[in-house]
């Protein structure tokens, strides 16, 4: 796992053939392509999947503004919402959007009542704290990124692309394997022989 900025941009200025830096801030057209790009393609690779470190769950407060028309409240997302995984009730059942909620104008709109619930992908900044899977999706998409912007070859940027939906689809394949096994069915009449 990466520690730090520095080093998930330099992983990708060597991926596709160029000298590292030693901060945002220097004076070279490499630092300033991953000052520029590092942000927005970290907020894209989180959205892009729901990485596992991630997620987190929250309740809402209702806005003091109510929608206009069609719905009675408005529940502001979190500032740190990058995506909304699902909506749960005050029963913590899951509120499915059918018509009972839609995600308009930075919150929800539904006419339930608070309070209510959400699982969702928050911008992660810490580097430490990303997943491994993560960190090479990320290194993958911010060098086609760079890579774009510097005009370099298109197989560059290509390689890149392609390395970076292989990176999404490995984790995707890993997060589907970490989930528990679901409870197996047992018969009253089996339970009453045991």
């Amino acid at each position: 796992m990466a520690t730090s900025v520095i080093e998930i941009c330099n992983r990708a200025l060597r991926a596709i053939g160029q000298e590292v830096i030693t901060s945002l801030a220097d004076d070279s057209t490499r630092a300033s392509l991953c000052s520029l790009h590092y942000e927005p393609t970290r907020n894209a690779v989180l959205r892009a999947h729901p990485w596992k470190f991630s997620i987190t769950r929250t309740n809402l407060a209702t806005s003091s503004s109510s929608p206009p028309f069609e719905y009675d409240y408005s529940y502001p997302l979190p500032a740190d919402c990058l995506r909304l995984l699902s909506v749960y009730d005050s029963s913590g059942q899951p509120i499915h959007a059918n018509g009972s909620w839609t995600l308009e104008d930075g919150g929800i709109q539904t006419s339930i009542t608070a309070p209510i619930y959400i699982k969702y992908i928050q911008q992660v900044t810490n580097p430490t704290k990303f997943d491994s899977l993560f960190d090479e999706a990320l290194i993958a998409r911010l060098a086609a990124t760079i890579a774009n912007d510097k005009s370099l070859e298109a197989q560059v940027v290509d390689r890149q692309w392609e390395l970076y939906r292989r990176k999404v689809a490995e984790a995707q394949f890993v997060d589907s394997t970490e989930r528990s096994a679901p409870k197996e069915y047992v018969s009253a009449w089996e339970q009453a022989r045991a």
